[in-house]
């Protein structure tokens, strides 16, 4: 069975090919050809194997390496830890053409670290294929359904089905195991339906809705064991999936759960995150993380914490024994309830993964709407964390935006904190968010990336060393807040659009100019101490009203929220 193809970086055009192989060779759509002398090695994101997940998470006594080609090459098999000086664990000469195997299967006992291979050629060659396999029959019987919710991605959605279906649902093996369900919410994809590959067409309730839906098809059919919730462009290798279908094959516990890692799509090899903790605020580990270092690879692979999070661009879980199902969120912190309470066993993988924008560059009054009330329920409901906690989480996103000038930001900040404060029957009420798409575009409407011609020859980023004096003056003045506008400079400061301003660099400036460098967009935000002294003074009233009658909004929770994190909840919803 083989359980980790290498991978070629077969578009090496587009992609980040130290991401894959390292070392002199030329890589093709379908080979890798390689030189006499010119040394290359697998020891990297892609294509290192994770020894020591393998070992600790799946059941298998035997291992081999494989390669097929041509030409003459040595190969070395050798043992990476962290800390350690690197091991040649298996080493060949290799006459190519034919099959040629290397027994790895000493290291199975082996519980650190990861295995990489360096490929010496003694004459010139090509490399067809070549990954790692064991002999041992798989130990669990897997059925997975790969579902992935779209809305109004249509070219997206039509390229990721159709490479998903050439290369994963048309091979004879995985055709019987592994099927995909396509979730359309703007029932517009285009999508035919063919073998293993089915189209629904969906009411528009967000990421959790269509999830949701696809969910409660594989757990209706009953012949499915796991599913992988996956982005509509599915950004991942194929050979992800393949990997992570084997991982479940041979896992020792019912309950693992695998999570891809998030690598930015403008900096392939830049981790975002590689799991994440919830602790009342999402807390990327890893994030920054540069995957073509070697090192980096070893420190990315240790043993993941035990309360990782899978979010949803890449999440393979099993269906049965599911304690809640989705909460409809519509969209933000849906992934991050579901696994708080269901009993998973998450692990990352080096090698897993799909590629995603910069969030600092989606975030905006919407995001930070549903994210704040999405982060309230969890703290109150998940957490039990304490009126004190839950003060804190409002505050420092409301003084995020304040500080930022994002006024508009703000006050969809404290109309997240009204929404919480309905309880459970609020979304219920608004599980398509219709009643406050409009609402929140209206509050922020001065906050969005436009066309707006600016003098580019003056894009610079202010990146102000502080001095110990100026830090006490801008904290004792709420960055400026308290300083007259006299003081404050007419020069725009521009910021690269993100979560926030750097507080640093805004301070005493009257204007601020947010860009988005890449496309050239940008907007402006100016100092009010006006609306700041309006939103404070609102913001102010809800939070005497969360204090006056938390407790009985903890006990809606506790009553109601239950019944919405249902199967039942959820069929209810989709038989109307």
């Amino acid at each position: 069975m083989n359980i980790h193809n290498i991978i070629f970086p077969k578009d090496a055009a587009n992609k980040q090919v130290d991401m894959y192989l390292r070392g002199e060779f030329i890589s093709l759509v379908d080979r890798l050809v390689f030189f006499k002398g010119k040394c290359f090695s697998t020891n990297t994101f892609y294509n290192s194997f994770s020894l020591s997940k393998w070992i600790e998470f799946c059941s298998f006594s035997s291992l081999f390496f494989y390669l097929k080609g041509e030409g003459e090459v040595k190969v070395s098999l050798i043992y990476s830890v962290l800390g350690s000086e690197d091991l040649v664990i298996a080493s060949k000469n290799c006459i190519l053409p034919g099959e040629v195997e290397l027994d790895l299967s000493h290291v199975c006992d082996f519980n650190k670290g990861l295995v990489y291979v360096l490929f010496e050629p003694l004459t010139d060659g090509v490399l067809t294929d070549a990954g790692y396999f064991t002999k041992d029959e798989p130990i669990n019987h897997i059925k997975l359904g790969l579902v992935i919710t779209h809305f109004n991605r249509q070219e997206a959605i039509q390229k990721s089905t159709k490479r998903l279906a050439e290369e994963l649902l048309s091979d004879d093996y995985y055709r019987e195991n592994i099927t995909l369900t396509v979730i359309d919410n703007s029932q517009n994809s285009g999508v035919e339906e063919q073998d293993n590959l089915k189209v629904i067409n969906n009411l528009n309730l967000g990421g959790s809705g269509g999830f949701s839906r696809g969910l409660l098809e594989l757990d209706t059919d009953g012949t499915y064991t796991h599913c992988l919730f996956m982005d509509d462009d599915a950004s991942c290798e194929t050979e992800a999936i393949r990997r992570t279908f084997h991982m479940l094959q041979y896992a020792k516990d019912p309950k693992l759960a695998i999570s891809g890692a998030l690598l930015r799509e403008d900096k392939k090899n830049i981790l975002w995150e590689k799991g994440a903790i919830f602790d009342g605020m999402c807390r990327p580990e890893y994030f920054g993380l540069d995957m073509t270092k070697p090192e980096n690879l070893l420190i990315a692979e240790q043993k993941d914490k035990e309360n990782i999070y899978g979010a949803w661009w890449f999440f393979a879980f099993n269906i049965k024994g599911l304690k809640a199902y989705p909460i409809p969120f519509f969209v933000r912190g849906d992934d991050v309830s579901f696994s708080l309470t269901n009993d998973f066993k998450t692990i990352t993988v080096n090698g897993i993964a799909s590629y995603g924008e910069d969030f600092g560059l989606k975030s905006g009054a919407m995001p930070l709407y549903l994210d704040v009330r999405s982060h309230l329920v969890e703290q109150l409901y998940m957490l039990q964390h304490t009126k004190k906690q839950l003060f804190k989480t409002i505050v420092r996103f409301f003084a995020s935006a304040i500080f930022s000038y994002n006024y508009g930001t703000a006050r969809s900040i404290i109309q997240a904190v009204d929404d919480f404060m309905e309880g459970p029957s609020f979304f219920v009420d608004n599980k398509d968010m219709k009643s406050r798409f409009g609402l929140i575009k209206e509050f922020a409407k001065n906050e969005m990336l436009n066309d707006e011609p600016f003098d580019s020859s003056e894009l610079q980023f202010n990146n102000l060393e502080e001095s110990k004096v100026r830090y006490v003056i801008r904290v004792a003045t709420l960055n400026g807040y308290l300083i007259p506008k006299c003081f404050y400079s007419r020069r725009t400061v521009f910021q690269p659009k993100g979560f926030r301003a750097n507080l640093r660099e805004v301070f005493l400036h009257r204007e601020v100019r947010y860009v988005n460098v890449a496309e050239q967009k940008s907007y402006v935000a100016k100092i009010s101490k006006r609306k700041a002294f309006v939103l404070c003074f609102e913001l102010a009233k809800k939070l005497f009203k969360l204090n006056r009658n938390l407790s009985s909004i903890k006990s809606d929770y506790e009553t109601n929220m239950p019944r919405i994190m249902t199967k039942d909840f959820w069929q209810d919803i989709y038989k109307k």
